[in-house]
């Protein structure tokens, strides 16, 4: 036979042996993260055009975020048997497929913690081999291996698994410990960033969704970005900043109390941009960065732009939600957020304009209008001295702003009684009496609210004046709320008279806030009445 035949048919042969193994090599990374979130990693080698990646419904239902580096994806739907199928099309021989998870992770008992997931990675018709790790962090340690597992110097691994690529593996318990792991449910994050400033404001809402008091919060910040203050509605918190390690620790107990189990809290960063890693700002383009300071589900994501004076948002060349002007008349653009993976830090730019009207203005009065600004301006000032102030708010109006005002009061009065009883040396209240006083305030909020809707004109001073009372009673709804989950153990004994009163003393605070408020808001309506 033919040399030449021979190298056909070992070429031939080999080729069919190589379509038959049809081996995808997978490194797969499964990480907790602090925040209580999941990061699966997966790396994988392929010499396909495009191959079916599959998530199990389970932990699909569970998914927060997925994305794709080297290549793109799409959704092509769940299957039979609840299997959701990706189509990942590859740009090289190495695509890397990441997917975020939340509610993979619960309480066993003190710091211990159990991760139920499918940890082996699913590939459609293809066999995959694959080495799966779990990492040791600084938050997390495996202290045994599951059955099949190795525990090493790395963490919790199993090397040279071969799966099948006809069905899923079944899930795993994995038990882990943790002396400071949070599970924080984060209902809402807002990032604002003033250009004219270099200043970047986080606000955020977070609840405490295990069962161990939440005692200190510890969040990353990208580099760029040194936090310069941390406070609530009370005043300043007490928090640690490392910028080598870009770690913000907030330490909640030492400057309010521990977050309990479903207890919300509300907190703001005030941090400064350093660097263009943060914000770039040119005659044509803004661009900031958009991360979020920790791995935990986010409920509501809220990013918005203020742009420094005499510039605008070229609004046909960027998608907003809104854009509008302070009342200094600086544009604040919020941007859509719902192509963003806010757990992948990325840039977002913003095209920007000079203000027609400033150039405009400048023009005009290089032209000669400004000759024509000052006459103006000595007429109407004679015309103001000759004309009687017009009154801005009528009898009847004003009639609504003083019985706004009586109900205050009776508010400010029914807080004064709720801080009385709940006194840690008060007698014995019902917590059922004090939450029927708070419903008492809330009406009594909402019925001003609705009556100073029905003034003629509504002017300015009334939005700020509505979103006060709902800020107010807002704030002090929250701290009832905590307190009354303790006041029952307080009085059972199960809570000590030290620990009841630094509940009491930072609810008192909480109260104080919200009833200076209610002042503050009953002098400006006796102000508006008079004009």
């Amino acid at each position: 036979m033919p040399i030449a035949v021979l190298v056909l048919l070992l070429l031939f042969s080999m080729s069919i042996t190589a379509k038959a193994e049809g081996v995808t090599a997978v490194e797969r990374t499964i990480t907790p993260e602090y925040g209580g979130l999941v990061y699966v990693v997966d790396k994988i080698h392929v010499s396909e055009n495009s191959f079916r990646y599959g998530i199990v419904e389970e932990m699909h239902d569970r998914l927060v975020a997925f994305s794709v580096d080297d290549g793109d994806y799409k959704l092509i739907g769940k299957k039979t048997g609840g299997i959701y199928i990706y189509e990942i099309y590859p740009r090289s021989g190495q695509v890397t497929v990441k997917a975020i998870y939340r509610g993979l992770i619960s309480e066993a008992g003190g710091n211990n913690y159990e991760l139920v997931i499918n940890a082996e990675p699913f590939i459609e018709e293809q066999t995959v081999l694959a080495n799966i790790l779990l990492p040791t962090t600084s938050y997390v340690r495996y202290p045994v291996a599951p059955s099949g597992w190795t525990l090493t110097e790395r963490g919790l691994e199993k090397r040279n698994v071969t799966i099948s690529g006809s069905s899923p593996g079944e899930p795993i318990v994995i038990r882990f410990t943790s002396s400071g792991l949070a599970l924080i449910q984060v209902e809402s994050l807002d990032m604002s960033y003033r250009l004219s400033e270099s200043s970047l404001v986080i606000g955020m809402k977070i609840e405490n969704i295990a069962g161990n008091p939440l005692r200190q919060l510890d969040l990353r910040m990208p580099e760029g970005i040194e936090v310069k203050e941390v406070r609530d509605t009370l005043g300043k918190l007490v928090y640690s900043w490392s910028s080598k390690d870009r770690v913000l620790t907030i330490n909640l107990e030492q400057s309010r109390y521990a977050l309990q189990n479903s207890w919300k809290y509300s907190f703001t960063i005030i941090a400064k941009c350093t660097s263009t890693q943060a914000i770039y700002t040119s005659d044509e383009v803004a661009r900031i960065l958009v991360f979020t300071p920790i791995n935990a589900s986010i409920s509501s994501l809220a990013v918005s732009v203020i742009l420094p004076g005499g510039y605008e948002a070229d609004l046909g060349k960027v998608r907003l939600v809104e854009y509008r002007h302070d009342s200094a008349g600086s544009a604040i653009a919020t941007i859509d957020t719902a192509g963003i993976n806010i757990y992948d830090p990325s840039y977002f730019t913003l095209s920007i304009v000079k203000s027609s009207s400033l150039v405009s203005t400048a023009q005009w009065l290089i032209g000669g209008g400004f000759i024509v600004l000052i006459v103006s301006t000595v007429v109407m000032q004679v015309m103001r001295s000759r004309v009687t102030r017009p009154k801005i708010i009528s009898e009847k109006d004003a009639q609504i702003l003083f019985k706004a005002i009586q109900e205050l009061q009776k508010s400010k009065s029914t807080l004064l009684e709720i801080e009385e009883g709940l006194a840690p040396t008060a007698a014995k209240a019902k917590p059922q009496l004090m939450t029927d006083k708070m419903h008492a305030v809330r009406r009594t909020a909402d019925s001003i609210i609705e009556s100073l809707g029905k003034i003629e004109g509504k002017p300015a001073e009334l939005q700020r004046i509505v979103k006060e009372i709902n800020q107010a009673v807002g704030t002090f709804s929250e701290a009832l709320r905590v307190i009354l989950r303790n006041y029952a153990d307080f009085q059972r004994g199960e809570l000590t008279m030290s620990s009841y009163k630094k509940i009491y003393d930072s609810f008192r605070k909480d109260l104080r806030y919200a009833y200076d408020m209610l002042s503050n808001i009953e002098e400006a309506l006796r102000e508006l009445a008079k004009k």
